[in-house]
C-alpha cells in the first residue's frame, strides 16, 4: 500500500502523488528514475517537511550566526566555523 507521511514517502507512492515541494529534488528524481525504467536501490525520502520543522527550530541559532557575515567578502564565511556549537 502506498504511503506518504509528513515525514517518510515510500517509494510505492503514485509518482503524481510526489513534487518537489513535498520530495525535495533528489527524491523527486528517485521517483523519475524509477518511472522510467532505472534500476534504483531500496530507498525512501524524507520529506521536506522535516527540513522545514528542524529549520523552524534552529533558525534564530542559523541568523545569529550569518548575521555578522560580509556578503560583498569571499573570506567572510570562513570567521563563522566553529563559532558556535550545538547542544
Amino acid at each position: 500500500m502506498p504511503n506518504i507521511t509528513r515525514h517518510i514517502i515510500s517509494p510505492e507512492v503514485p509518482f503524481e502523488e510526489i513534487s518537489v515541494s513535498n520530495a525535495g529534488g533528489k527524491g523527486y528524481n528517485l521517483f523519475r528514475l524509477r518511472r522510467f525504467g532505472f534500476a534504483v536501490p531500496e530507498w525512501i525520502v524524507v520529506s521536506c517537511a522535516v527540513f522545514n520543522d528542524v529549520l523552524t527550530t534552529k533558525r534564530e541559532a542559523i541568523e545569529d550566526l550569518i548575521s555578522g557575515i560580509d556578503v560583498a567578502h569571499r573570506d567572510a564565511a570562513a570567521g563563522c566555523r566553529g563559532t558556535r556549537r550545538h547542544p
